[in-house]
C-alpha cells in the first residue's frame, strides 16, 4: 500500500530534460527543460484540504533539502489530483494539467531525487526517492524535522526506481494509487469525461452528449429530471497527451443487467456507479469486457465532454449510472472555460455526492471483483 498522509500520496513525476510522451506542463507552447512536475493524488475516501501542506526536494545526495512549494487553499476530493509545476519565466498556466499550482522555487529531477510531502495537520510526511538517492533520505528527514518539531514519517520510504532521459518522460504509478511504479508517457491531470457519441438519458429520450445544450433536461438514476448547467469540452491530442488520453471502453452488458446497453467509452477517472459506489472506470478494468481503448484505435485529436448539473448527480450514459461533473480537475482544464465564466461570472464548488468513491482496484469489494471478472488483468495501459 502506498505511503500516504491524510490519504494523499505522490503519484507521478515528470522529469526534464524530457524523454518521450512529455506534457507541456507550464503551457508555454513546447515541452522543454522547464516542464518538471509533481502530481499528488488523494488515495483516501474523504476530501483533503491542502492549505499549508509542503513539498520538499533534494537531489544528488546533497547536504540540504529545499522547500519548493507551500500549497495554497485547495481541496482535493477522493480520487482527485493536484499538480505542482516548476516555476520559471516560461510558466503560463495550469491548463494542461488541471488543478494545482506553480512551485515557489525551481527544481529538476532525476534518479537521485528525493521528495517529501508534509501534512501540517498531522505533523507528518511521506518520502519518495529514486533508486540512486537513498542517502538523500537522511538529508530530507533532518531538514523536515528541523523545520517541524516532532514531525514523524508516515509509512515506509517508497522508491520510484530509475528512468532514462532517452526513454519515457514520466515515472508514475501503474494506476492511480498503485504500489507499483513504471516509466511511461506522462498522465498529469487526466480529464474525467464522456466520449463523443455517448447517449445521455434526457426528458424526451436519449441525446448524444455532444448535442446537449445548457438548459436541456437530463434524467437522473432516481427518476428526476435536472437541467444542464454547462457542457465542458476538452480536445485530447495524442501528440501532447499520449497514454494520458487513453480512455476506458465498457462493453455492452459488462456491468450486469444488460448495462450499458451499448459500448460506453469514458476517461479513466470518470466515476461509474456500481452497487451504490462511485468507481473510477480504470479500477473496473478486467482486461476483456472492460479495458483500455488501444491507442491505435484513437484519432490524433478527439473531444471529450462533461455534463454539469446543479449537484453531483447520477445520470444515465448508454443506460448505465454515471456521475455528472465534479469540480476536479477544475473547469479551467476545459477548452470552453471562458464560456463558463461568461455565463456564471465565477467558479462554484459542487459538493460530492454522498456515496463512497473507489479510485483504485485494490479497494474494490470482493463481490464486484467476482461479478465483473476482475482478477488483476489489464492493469497497464496497452497500445
Amino acid at each position: 500500500m502506498p505511503a500516504s498522509t491524510g490519504g494523499m500520496i505522490i503519484n507521478e513525476l515528470q522529469f526534464a530534460p524530457l524523454g518521450t510522451g512529455a506534457i507541456d506542463a507550464n503551457n508555454d507552447g513546447s515541452t522543454n527543460a522547464l516542464d518538471n512536475a509533481v502530481e499528488l493524488y488523494n488515495n483516501g475516501a474523504s476530501s483533503v484540504d491542502l492549505t499549508g501542506w509542503e513539498l520538499w526536494y533534494t537531489q544528488n545526495n546533497a547536504a540540504s533539502a529545499t522547500l519548493i512549494a507551500t500549497l495554497g487553499s485547495s481541496t482535493v476530493a477522493s480520487g482527485g489530483h493536484y499538480t505542482i509545476v516548476e516555476t520559471g519565466p516560461s510558466f503560463v498556466d495550469l491548463t494542461n494539467v488541471g488543478d494545482g499550482q506553480e512551485s515557489d522555487l525551481s527544481f529538476s529531477a532525476n534518479t537521485q531525487s528525493t521528495y517529501a510531502l508534509y501534512n501540517p495537520a498531522a505533523n507528518e510526511y511521506v518520502l519518495l526517492t529514486g533508486d540512486a538517492a537513498l542517502a538523500s533520505t537522511t538529508t530530507m528527514i533532518s531538514a523536515i524535522e528541523a523545520a517541524h518539531s516532532s514531525a514523524s514519517q508516515a509509512g515506509a520510504t517508497e522508491s520510484y526506481g530509475s528512468f532514462s532521459a532517452s526513454g519515457p518522460a514520466s515515472v508514475e504509478r501503474v494506476t492511480d494509487g498503485s504500489d507499483t511504479w513504471q516509466t511511461d508517457s506522462a498522465t498529469l491531470g487526466a480529464a474525467n469525461c464522456f466520449a463523443a457519441g455517448t447517449m445521455i438519458a434526457a426528458a424526451d429520450g436519449e441525446t448524444p452528449v455532444e448535442a446537449l445544450q445548457i438548459g436541456d433536461l437530463v434524467r437522473t438514476f432516481d427518476g428526476r429530471t435536472v437541467p444542464v448547467k454547462w457542457i465542458g469540452r476538452q480536445m485530447m491530442q495524442l501528440r501532447f497527451w499520449g497514454r494520458r488520453a487513453q480512455p476506458v471502453r465498457i462493453r455492452a452488458g459488462a456491468l450486469g443487467g444488460g448495462l450499458p446497453h451499448s459500448d460506453l467509452t469514458v476517461t479513466a477517472d470518470h466515476g461509474m456507479i456500481v452497487d451504490g459506489l462511485v468507481i473510477n472506470a480504470s479500477a473496473l478494468i478486467n482486461g476483456t469486457s472492460i479495458d483500455w481503448v488501444p491507442l491505435a484505435e484513437l484519432p490524433e485529436r478527439f473531444t471529450v465532454y462533461h455534463v454539469e448539473t446543479q449537484a453531483h448527480d447520477v445520470i444515465l450514459a448508454n443506460g448505465a449510472p454515471s456521475e455528472t461533473y465534479l469540480d476536479l480537475p477544475g473547469r479551467r482544464t476545459f477548452d470552453n472555460y471562458a464560456e463558463y465564466l461568461d455565463l456564471y461570472g465565477a467558479e462554484r464548488t459542487i459538493p460530492e455526492m454522498d456515496r463512497p468513491r473507489i479510485s483504485a482496484r485494490r479497494l474494490l469489494p470482493d463481490a464486484i471483483r467476482a461479478r465483473l471478472g476482475i482478477n488483476g488483468a489489464g492493469l497497464s495501459r496497452t497500445g
